[in-house]
């Protein structure tokens, strides 16, 4: 069957922002005055609001909203596109495109800036009731896209992405090392960089180097 679709996760995936949602966190954390204790590591691939309440149960929508602004403004400042993606969004030209992320839309938005991207679809956290790993974003942007999880490949970098992925059955699901030691399904590939799933992604659609 004929791959018809790709998901792909964001952050770190297709823009490295590791660097500019921390400043984000520490600033909106040092404007509020509230210690920024947790390792922050320990806090990739969760929601906006799932880290401000970790940081802050009681000011955690306070925070999250100005952690929200803040990121707008330093994004073009300190996110950088991922090596290889700008060959990744032409060679998938064809393909039907979903972005799928825990970030809020607003943030999501200014991030696809950084690559000049348009996708077909975009499914953010604050658009869902059960964001990543549950699989309903997933599930959401399959019935917008009207493609069946088959016809459908995806790549992320957090475990959150290969539990959301593989639940939604997608026919191929590639992950970023760094975040993720196990594999837990069959159609899960685990790969060093966005340009060695690039390299795999080819193969799937057919598109082959030149010699």
């Amino acid at each position: 069957m004929k791959v018809k679709g790709i998901i792909m996760d964001l952050d770190d995936t297709l823009v490295l922002t590791k660097k500019a949602h921390y400043v984000a966190w520490k600033t909106a954390c040092q404007q509020m005055n509230i210690p920024f204790l947790i390792p922050f590591e320990g806090l990739w691939g969760r929601t906006t609001i799932e880290i401000a309440r970790m940081i802050t149960p009681e000011r955690a929508e306070e925070l999250a909203e100005l952690k929200k602004r803040i990121y707008r403004e330093v994004c073009t400042i300190y996110a950088q596109p991922a090596p290889c993606v700008n060959e990744l969004l032409r060679v998938t030209e064809s393909l039907k495109r979903a972005i799928v992320t825990s970030s809020l839309l607003d943030s999501a938005l200014a991030t696809l800036r950084v690559i000049d991207m348009t996708p077909d679809v975009i499914i953010s956290a604050d658009m869902v009731d059960k964001p990543k790993p549950d699989p309903q974003p997933v599930f959401m942007a399959l019935r917008k896209l009207s493609i069946d999880s088959s016809e459908v490949i995806a790549i992320g970098d957090s475990p959150h992405d290969m539990i959301a992925f593989t639940r939604a059955g997608l026919r191929k699901v590639f992950i970023l090392k760094g975040h993720v030691d196990e594999i837990k399904a069959e159609n899960v590939v685990l790969v060093d960089t966005l340009c060695e799933a690039l390299k795999h992604i080819k193969e799937i659609i057919g598109i082959y180097p030149s010699y």
